[in-house]
């Protein structure tokens, strides 16, 4: 299967937990457990709907640019400890430009880890 952004990831992009998601859009629980584990496969059409659905109410903090890439939904690229987001994103790779302190950078993007 081609790499792509899962349903898991997409979550991941947000600030919520598998429990608000499931609650806020009324998906069960062990449904979304499941899509997310990967022993059920999802509707193709339901990773389109639950991002334009998270992206209007507010919950990205990414987008994605294709199947495998994030960016940033900020016009300006925030400033980030690449340790600590790599910590809350772990299935992607960060593309940063770090700063003259060393110890943070600008988020230019980010893919999908294969």
């Amino acid at each position: 299967m081609e790499d792509m952004l899962t349903i898991k990831n997409i979550r991941e992009l947000t600030n919520l937990s598998r429990e608000q998601l499931a609650f806020r859009y009324q998906i069960p629980l062990d449904l979304l457990t499941s899509w997310e584990e990967g022993t059920i496969e999802p509707p193709k059409y339901l990773h389109k709907i639950l991002y334009n659905a998270l992206s209007y109410d507010g919950h990205l903090e990414y987008i994605p640019i294709s199947p495998t890439e994030i960016k940033p939904v900020f016009d300006i690229n925030p400033i980030i400890d690449p340790a600590d987001w790599q910590e809350k994103h772990p299935h992607f790779t960060a593309s940063v430009e770090m700063l003259d302190c060393g110890c943070h950078g600008k988020l230019l993007g980010a893919k999908l880890k294969k």
